[in-house]
C-alpha cells in the first residue's frame, strides 16, 4: 500500500492549496467572550458566533486583544459557540477581539507525519493501517469477557455485546452505529474489556466534545479501579465537557494528574523559586552597594584630579601675576623715557642715548605681552572656577555616597557576601533543575503507565506523547474524518484497530474538487474499505458489527 501514502500526501497538498486560496475566512471578529476556566497552562474562553465557521478542533490560532497578540488553539465549535484556549488569562470577560486561524496547519502537520512514516522516521505499524484501509483482518473472533463489563449501568443489547466480544477477540473491527444506537456507551464497554485484558488503548475522535463524552462513559465504568486514580486513564488536551471536568478532571486531565502526583515536588519548587528570587534580589542590592563603592572611589579620584589641576592653574596664575607686575613696571619706565625723549632737543637726545623709535617698539611689545598675559590669566581664573564647581559636585556625591554606605559593611565584606550569595543561587538553580527534572520524570512515568489515552485524532500527529504505539486504537466518529487521519491513527496500533462511526452521515469537509481529494480525503474509511458498498448490496462483512437498536427516537 505504498501508493496509498503517496496518494494521500498528494491529495493533502492539493487540499492545502485550496484552503490557502480561501484564506479570507481565517479572520474572525469576536464579541463578548467569557472565561470558562483553566485547563493546565491554558485559559478557556467562549464566544457566541454570529456566522457559521469551519474550524477543526486543535487548530492553532492567534487572538488580537487591543494591541496584544496571544497564541492559543481552537477547542470546539458547537451550538453556535466557539471555545478557545489561550496562553494568557485576560480576566472574566473579553469585550472584543480578532481571531486569526491557520486552517491548513493541521493538514500540513499530517502531511509531514505521513512523510516521516514513508521515510521510516516515525513509529508506525503499516500492516495494521493497511489492513484497516482494505478490510483485511488477521483474525476475526468473539471471545468471552468478564461479566462486569456487561453488568455496568444499563444492560447492553445483543449487538452491543457482540461489539465488545468481537473487539476483544479480533485484530480489526468496524462498528456501524447510527445516532442514538448507543455507540459511545458500547465503545466505553470495549475500552473497559480491553483494559481488563491488560491492553493499552488509544481512543481518538473528531472533536474535543466527542472525546469528552466517550471518556466520561469510560471514567464512570472505571472510577472504582485503583489504577484509575493513579493516571491509568488520561485525557490529552483541554476538557470541554463541564460534567467531565467536575467529576474527573483531577483523575484524567493530563496536566491536572501531573500536578496532583507531583504536589510535594511542586511545593518544594515553589519554595526554592521564592528563595532564589529573594537571593537574586539580595545579589542586586549587594552589587548596587559595590557599584557605590566604585562610584565613591571614582568621586575621590575626580576630586583629587581636579584639585591638582586647580593647584597647577593657581601656580600658573601666580607666575602670570608676577610677569604682569614686571611688564607694568617696564611699561611705566618706557612711557616715562618716551615722554622725556620727546621733550629733549636734538643735541640732548643724542647725548642721552635714548632712541624714540626703539622706545615706541618696546612700548608696543610690552602692551601686547601684557594683553596676552591678562587673557591667559583670565582664562585660567575661569578654568579654576569651573574646576571648583566640579570639585564641589564630586564632594557632594562623595558625601552622599559615604552617608549611604555608613550602614553597610566594608567593600571587602560586600564582596564576600556577594560570593556567598552567588554560590547559594548556583545551588538553588541546580536544585530547581533537579526538581523540574523530577516533575518531568513524573510526566514521562505517567505517560508510560497510561493504559487508556483519549484525545482528538489531531493530537495523534501533533504530539509525540500521543503518537506512540498502543495495543489497540479506537477511532470514533470515523465517518467524519479524512481518510489519512484514520490511516495514521490506525498505524499506532500493534494488535487491533476498531473503527466506529456512521457512513450515512455527512462526509469529511473538503475544499478542493480535485478527483484525488474526492477519493482520498472526501471518502471516509467505510467507503475506502468497501464496507459501505457491501452494506448497500446487503452483504455484511464478518469484520462489521451493526448497532441496530435506536434508543433516542420515538418508536414510530
Amino acid at each position: 500500500m505504498e501508493a496509498a501514502i503517496e496518494n494521500m500526501i498528494e491529495a493533502l497538498t492539493l487540499e492545502i492549496m485550496a484552503v490557502k486560496s480561501n484564506g479570507r475566512s481565517l479572520v474572525l471578529e469576536l464579541q463578548a467572550g467569557f472565561r470558562q476556566g483553566r485547563e493546565g497552562s491554558y485559559t478557556l474562553y467562549s464566544f457566541f458566533l454570529s456566522e457559521e465557521v469551519n474550524f477543526r478542533d486543535d487548530s492553532p490560532m492567534k487572538i488580537v486583544i487591543g494591541r496584544k497578540e496571544v497564541d492559543g488553539c481552537v477547542v470546539a465549535v458547537r451550538n453556535g459557540m466557539l471555545i478557545i484556549a489561550l496562553n494568557e488569562d485576560f480576566g472574566e470577560r473579553i469585550p472584543s477581539a480578532r481571531m486569526l486561524v491557520n486552517n491548513w496547519f493541521l493538514l500540513e502537520c499530517l502531511q509531514n507525519k505521513l512523510r516521516e512514516v514513508q521515510d521510516g522516521k516515525a513509529p508506525f505499524h503499516k500492516k495494521m493501517a493497511d489492513g484497516m484501509l482494505t478490510n483485511c483482518a488477521e483474525r476475526i473472533a468473539e471471545v468471552d469477557v468478564p461479566e462486569v463489563v456487561f453488568n455496568f449501568g444499563k444492560p447492553l443489547n445483543a449487538a452491543q455485546r457482540k461489539v465488545v466480544r468481537q473487539a476483544a477477540g479480533s485484530s480489526l473491527l468496524y462498528v456501524w452505529g447510527p445516532p442514538g444506537t448507543g455507540k459511545t456507551s458500547t465503545l466505553a464497554a470495549v475500552v473497559h474489556a480491553l483494559f481488563l485484558q491488560g491492553k493499552s488503548v488509544l481512543l481518538v475522535s473528531n472533536t474535543n466534545i466527542a472525546v469528552d463524552t466517550a471518556l466520561e462513559c469510560i471514567a464512570d465504568r472505571m472510577c472504582s479501579l485503583p489504577e484509575f486514580h493513579e493516571g491509568a486513564v488520561l485525557r490529552f488536551g483541554p476538557i470541554v465537557s463541564d460534567t467531565l471536568r467536575a467529576k474527573y478532571s483531577s483523575q484524567v486531565q493530563f496536566d491536572s494528574v501531573v500536578e496532583r502526583l507531583s504536589v510535594v515536588l511542586r511545593e518544594k519548587l515553589d519554595s526554592l523559586e521564592k528563595e532564589a528570587e529573594s537571593v537574586t534580589t539580595s545579589i542586586c542590592e549587594v552589587e548596587e552597594c559595590l557599584k557605590k563603592f566604585d562610584a565613591l572611589r571614582a568621586a575621590d579620584h575626580a576630586i583629587k584630579h581636579y584639585e591638582a589641576q586647580r593647584q597647577e592653574l593657581l601656580k600658573q596664575i601666580a607666575e602670570q601675576e608676577g610677569s604682569l607686575t614686571s611688564l607694568n613696571q617696564t611699561l611705566q619706565q618706557t612711557t616715562a623715557d618716551l615722554k622725556r625723549v620727546q621733550s629733549m632737543g636734538v643735541v640732548r637726545r643724542f647725548f642721552s642715548g635714548l632712541n624714540e623709535e626703539r622706545l615706541r617698539q618696546t612700548l608696543n611689545i610690552t602692551w601686547l605681552r601684557i594683553k596676552s598675559l591678562e587673557d591667559s590669566r583670565n582664562a585660567a581664573y575661569h578654568k579654576v572656577q569651573q574646576l571648583q564647581e566640579h570639585i564641589a559636585d564630586h564632594k557632594s556625591v562623595f558625601v552622599e555616597l559615604e552617608s549611604q554606605l555608613k550602614c553597610r559593611q566594608s567593600e571587602s565584606g560586600c564582596q564576600s557576601e556577594l560570593r556567598a550569595l552567588q554560590e547559594r543561587l548556583s545551588q538553588l538553580t541546580a536544585e530547581i533543575g533537579a526538581v523540574k527534572n523530577g516533575i518531568r520524570s513524573i510526566r514521562q512515568e505517567l505517560l508510560g503507565k497510561c493504559r487508556v489515552m483519549a484525545t482528538t485524532v489531531y493530537q495523534s500527529f501533533l504530539k509525540e506523547e500521543v503518537g506512540r504505539p498502543f495495543d489497540a486504537v479506537i477511532v470514533d466518529e470515523a465517518g467524519m474524518l479524512a481518510l489519512p487521519m484514520v490511516y495514521y491513527a490506525a498505524g499506532l496500533a500493534t494488535e487491533k484497530v476498531i473503527v466506529a462511526g456512521d457512513f450515512r452521515q455527512l462526509p469529511p469537509i473538503v475544499m478542493s474538487r480535485d478527483p484525488a481529494c474526492e477519493k482520498w480525503l472526501k471518502r471516509d474509511v467505510f467507503f475506502a474499505a468497501g464496507i459501505a458498498d457491501s452494506v448497500e448490496q446487503g452483504a455484511y462483512p464478518s469484520s462489521l458489527v451493526t448497532l441496530n437498536e435506536q434508543f433516542r427516537m420515538q418508536d414510530d
